[in-house]
């Protein structure tokens, strides 16, 4: 994600503006207080697991603001499965 959001912006594409903030929490609180401000649908990538049940409240809470916002959070099933060189443990 990091890298394609970095490449549109170094090639001048239109691309979403990436925050790296350290917590879950305020993660989504800062999507959720832009997304009131702005009126447009927020996107906000959380850790797998552990992030995803530590920003939980400030996802229900962006629920009952009305705040329209898309949380993806993943864990790879599959990371050193697949053929060619085994990256290692996560």
């Amino acid at each position: 994600m990091w890298e394609s959001l970095a490449r549109r912006h170094r090639d001048g594409e239109p691309a979403p503006t990436y925050l790296d903030l350290t917590h879950e929490t305020v993660a989504v609180g800062m999507a959720t207080g832009y997304g009131l401000v702005e009126r447009r649908p927020q996107g906000v990538l959380l850790h797998a697991a552990p992030g995803l049940l530590q920003g939980s409240m400030a996802v229900h809470g962006a629920l009952l603001a009305g705040v329209p916002m898309v949380v993806t959070s993943s864990e790879s099933t599959t990371y050193g499965d697949g053929p060619g060189q085994d990256p290692g443990g996560q």
